[in-house]
């Protein structure tokens, strides 16, 4: 016979969902498996036994139902640290937006500068006038 197919107690299931509703309530807590087996005080294949039995027999603790809604599509993160996640890809969007402003400005300006260039009229060089440093007017001359 199989380990995964020996039967967990109801105490190991009830153990089981109170972690689950542990770690529903704190968002400090990742939403793993592995997390599951700390706050039960189980061994890695008895929460394997008991996850096993409560796909093959519809037990009434529904613990693949608990963990499954427990833990959509976040990837066993908890809230605070989807919360981090979140906020760094808003971030590196943001980031990646100042750069496309950016470069549309550049393009702007440079539109700007070359029809102020086209459209000023050619004027002559002004004249140079030389500025003798060496006289100063305190000297009075």
């Amino acid at each position: 016979m199989r380990s995964s197919n020996i039967a967990v107690s109801e105490d190991v299931l009830r153990r089981i969902a109170d972690a689950i509703d542990e770690i529903a309530s704190n968002d400090e807590l990742q939403r793993t498996k592995r997390q599951i087996e700390k706050l039960a005080s189980l061994s890695h294949p008895t929460v394997a036994r008991a996850f096993a039995q409560d796909l093959r027999e519809k037990t009434p603790f529904a613990i693949n139902a608990r963990f499954a809604a427990l833990n959509p599509v976040n990837k066993g993160l908890s809230p605070k640290e989807q919360v981090a996640r979140r906020e760094k890809q808003d971030l590196e969007a943001a980031r990646e937006r100042i750069v496309e402003l950016e470069t549309q400005r550049d393009a702007h300006l440079q539109a700007l500068y070359a029809y102020f260039v086209a459209s000023s009229p050619k004027e002559p060089s002004p004249t140079v006038v030389p500025i003798n440093r060496a006289v100063r007017k305190a000297d009075g001359l």
